[in-house]
């Protein structure tokens, strides 16, 4: 399960700021709603309604697990870089 949209993050975890994912939020949401998934034994899964501050983690973990990936990939040799 995918605790935030693309929709709820632009409109509101941004609320105006410019977006750390320019594109392929849902790819970085689901990765965020799964380790969320971890760290709370599944327990969200179960709730019919998702919090609003389970989906601001989501956002917000999402936007470090992108980050990171973008430092990790400028790191990377060049042959060894995705385009």
């Amino acid at each position: 399960m995918v605790y935030a949209d693309e929709e709820f993050y632009k409109n509101e975890y941004l609320l105006g700021r410019k977006a750390a994912i320019s594109s392929g939020f849902p790819f970085y949401a689901r990765q965020a709603s799964q380790i969320m998934d971890q760290y709370t034994f599944g327990r969200l899964t179960i709730m019919e309604d998702v919090p609003e501050e389970a989906k601001l983690c989501c956002c917000e973990l999402a936007e470090v697990i992108c980050r990171q990936e973008k430092t990790e990939l400028i790191r990377l040799p060049m042959d060894l870089r995705r385009n």
